[in-house]
């Protein structure tokens, strides 16, 4: 590590001593990348604790929010939460709507209305207002899809959230904890198609059938 520094110092790189880390976890952009420990044994990206609960406090108070909150702290969480995306790479898709909520712009007050009135290309140069604060309680659909995504992220950071380096060299079998087994047949040629999603589970000894009948719409 001293020599490196001392490298990067020649070069002209400066470089602060207390950001220096080594060892079999460390620290980089709010994430803990791990070789491997009691907890990852095969080495994994974790959120790490104190994180994961401060961003659950953070959506808690949000969800349980009657007034209006600061626009800042929406941008705040879903900048936040983009970078756990790194990690709940399925978390993604659960944060368009949390971005349409942070660059809405205010069109009901009146200083919005009187930014209305004004001639196309004064406004162009005025730009559009955006208010300093923000409901979710309104009934507007970029609310209510904001408030799902909080919802979803709330049963996503509700355990130890992580994924491990590399995939796994082999792959489970149909049969082992976690594998799952699903079939479809989407065919409606003179009605063959099944139109439906099977899965078999166990629950202990006992056997669990899945299905769902519905027919597929016309559109697939």
């Amino acid at each position: 590590m001293a020599i490196v520094a001392a490298t990067f110092r020649e070069a002209g790189w400066e470089t602060a001593d207390e950001k220096q880390q080594h060892g079999t976890e460390i620290e980089y952009l709010g994430l803990i990348v791990s070789a491997g420990s009691a907890a990852t044994p095969r080495g994994g990206i974790l959120c790490p604790e104190t994180k994961r609960r401060g961003l659950l406090a953070e959506i808690y108070s949000q969800r349980a929010s009657t007034q209006k909150i600061p626009l800042a702290l929406v941008e705040r969480l879903t900048g936040r939460l983009g970078n756990i995306g790194q990690v709940v790479a399925e978390g993604r898709a659960y944060l368009a709507p949390m971005y349409a909520l942070g660059a809405a712009s205010q069109r009901g007050s009146k200083r919005s209305r009187a930014h209305a009135a004004l001639p196309s290309h004064k406004r162009a140069r005025a730009g559009a207002f955006r208010s300093p604060l923000v409901s979710l309680c309104d009934k507007g659909p970029t609310t209510a899809l904001y408030r799902q995504c909080l919802e979803w992220w709330t049963n996503a950071l509700g355990s130890t959230v992580r994924v491990p380096l590399a995939t796994p060299a082999r792959f489970p079998e149909p049969g082992e904890p976690g594998c799952a087994v699903l079939f479809t047949d989407a065919a409606r040629e003179d009605g063959t198609g099944g139109g439906a999603f099977l899965a078999v589970a166990r629950q202990g000894d006992t056997p669990l059938f899945f299905w769902c009948g519905f027919e597929w719409p016309d559109d697939i």
